[in-house]
């Protein structure tokens, strides 16, 4: 069977299936002003208001208080993560993991950042090493990313396997749902796709223009033009980049020749 061509927004559809902001924890406010965790704790407020030049700010301040200080080099990884400096976040979780070697968060990011640079072997053991951590509190982050990776290297059934780990853990979380849609459009289940992509959407609860794009090329597949077409322009009135404008556009050109 000819492997489908997945649209995976790279970076920006991994740290959606993270979830990176949810996994950093509010920190108490009553600290001593100036003490690495009260600068932690700032970091983390800005963090969580998207200022990511003053979080890196907090950051860096704690770390040099206190160069151990797993919260701060955690905190650092997360916000060069979000600014896609995946090399400097890849340092700063590497360190976090000199100190903190069985955190299962670290794991899963650096499996995220592996992902990213093409490394299977690396981002596919961090990722199991945070799947199967004991103390990992969202195992299913780990398992999304898993099934993922493999879906990227046309692994569907590892992919599907890593799944249905995942839904064990955790049934409505939509990346498991959508990647889901993923394999099962692969093996030619259309319509049990448009299903899973319906659910991914409805789980999340608010419009993702990669699942928008996954439901609109299948009821293409489906011969369900209309249907494509609306779905379609919703992915293109949200595509966060030129890029992906670009691709939603030949798909809604490619509709207009069928």
């Amino acid at each position: 069977m000819k492997k489908i061509t997945v649209i995976i927004f790279s970076l920006i559809a991994l740290l959606a299936i993270a979830g990176c902001r949810s996994r950093v924890n509010q920190l108490p406010s009553h600290l001593r002003p100036g003490s690495p965790d009260y600068l932690v704790n700032e970091g983390i407020i800005a963090l969580n208001a998207d200022m990511l030049p003053e979080a890196e700010k907090n950051f860096l301040r704690a770390v040099k208080k206190k160069p151990g200080l797993v919260s701060a080099l955690y905190g650092l990884g997360i916000v060069y993560i979000s600014m896609g400096n995946i090399d400097k976040a890849e340092v700063y979780f590497k360190k976090a993991l000199q100190f903190s070697p069985d955190s299962a968060d670290v794991h899963n990011y650096l499996g995220i950042i592996y992902t990213e640079k093409g490394q299977y072997e690396p981002a596919k053991e961090n990722l199991l090493i945070a799947a199967n951590s004991g103390t990992y509190s969202t195992p299913e982050n780990a398992y999304a990313n898993l099934a993922m990776l493999e879906i990227r290297h046309n692994k569907f059934d590892s992919a599907k396997r890593y799944i249905e780990r995942g839904i064990e853990k955790n049934k409505q979380f939509p990346p498991l749902l959508n990647a889901y849609g993923i394999v099962l459009e692969n093996e030619g289940r259309l319509t049990e796709a448009i299903f899973y992509y319906d659910r991914a959407l409805s789980a999340l609860g608010k419009d993702d223009v990669s699942y928008l794009i996954n439901l609109g090329r299948v009821y293409s597949k489906t011969g369900r033009k209309e249907q494509a077409l609306d779905i379609l322009e919703k992915a293109l009135s949200r595509a966060p980049t030129d890029e992906v404008r670009e691709q939603v556009r030949n798909m809604i050109k490619d509709l207009g020749k069928k």
